[in-house]
């Protein structure tokens, strides 16, 4: 068995992401397929208001809905280091396979994980780019502060329930802009999460 990784912010998670996770399932028969879920330990903003442990929990959620449970997943710890080094500490703990594939349409992931192909003997296989297929959970965000549920069809009925919460919505609607990717850069202050 081989293992393979597809790595996500799932801000939140889509039913679009775990569609994904299938298809690369489905079409790899002999690889044991984990879905690596950003968990940012810099700071909650508008495009990062969810925990790690609460994107991994909606995401197992939706695998549940679209009966995949033979899809893992694990946290990936972004802390204040460049995220080559978060993927580095990543794949020092996880990745037990030899060649590791890793699946992801992120320019940023594949240049990464190619920096660190040779020391972890991982394979890229490239999927579309991310931000050129929609939908995109930045939809869902927008959908949730204007007040709207054109998106409900985008998620899996127990994630649209938990995004609905007043508190959910709440703290989307509190929290300030800030970067998608705020583990990108090297210097960035701590903040505590809410």
């Amino acid at each position: 068995m081989i293992e393979g990784y597809y790595f996500g912010l799932l801000q939140p998670p889509l039913l679009k992401h775990a569609e994904i996770a299938i298809d690369i399932a489905q079409r790899n028969k002999d690889l044991q397929l984990h879905v690596g879920i950003a968990d940012n330990q810099i700071s909650l903003t508008r495009e990062n208001f969810l925990k790690g442990a609460e994107s991994e929990e909606l995401f197992v959620k939706t695998l549940e809905f679209l009966n995949a449970t033979y899809i893992y997943t694990d946290l990936v710890l972004l802390p204040n280091q460049p995220f080559i080094e978060s993927l580095r500490s990543f794949f020092k703990i996880h990745s037990k396979t030899t060649p590791t594939l890793i699946f992801s349409g992120s320019p940023s992931t594949i240049k990464t994980c190619q920096e660190l192909s040779a020391e972890y003997s991982l394979e890229i296989i490239t999927l579309p780019d991310d931000d050129q297929t929609g939908p995109r959970a930045r939809h869902i965000r927008q959908g949730l502060t204007d007040g709207n549920n054109k998106w409900k069809s985008l998620v899996a009925p127990t994630v649209y329930d938990y995004l609905t919460q007043k508190e959910i919505k709440m703290r989307l609607l509190n929290f300030e802009s800030g970067e998608k990717r705020p583990w990108a850069a090297e210097t960035k202050p701590l903040l505590a999460s809410t």
